[in-house]
């Protein structure tokens, strides 16, 4: 998979690669005066290459649920509450990219064997 990660090349670092210092020789600078670089890359790794942590994060930010997100759960929950739920499963269905509660109650009745 391929994650967005922060990279920082110390060229005054003696474990560069040896790409970097035929970089540095080709171009006559010393390592000790280059200003390290920092930037953000797309990076291919294993999902065993990441901590706990690291996951939890990532994951959060895709799914961190702004104000309006919210409003809307707000609404649908409120719905349930005054017992109309074919509202409520609208509303999710609409702001949140599920499927259509028609689908959902198909899927329902096949399972509790209400329909063939």
């Amino acid at each position: 998979m391929q994650v967005n990660q922060e990279v920082t090349i110390k060229f005054s670092d003696d474990h560069n690669d040896t790409r970097i210092a035929a970089w540095l020789k080709k171009h006559c600078l010393r390592p000790a005066i280059v200003s390290d670089l920092t930037f953000n890359a797309k990076v291919e790794v294993e999902i065993g290459d990441l901590d706990e942590d690291d996951i939890i994060d990532a994951y959060d930010k895709l799914n961190k649920l702004d104000d309006s997100d919210l409003y809307h759960v707000g609404q649908a929950y409120r719905r349930l509450a005054e017992g109309d739920v074919n509202e409520a499963m609208e509303i999710l269905s609409r702001h949140f990219d599920l499927a259509p509660p028609s689908h959902e109650r198909a899927i329902a009745d096949l399972l509790n064997g209400k329909r063939n």
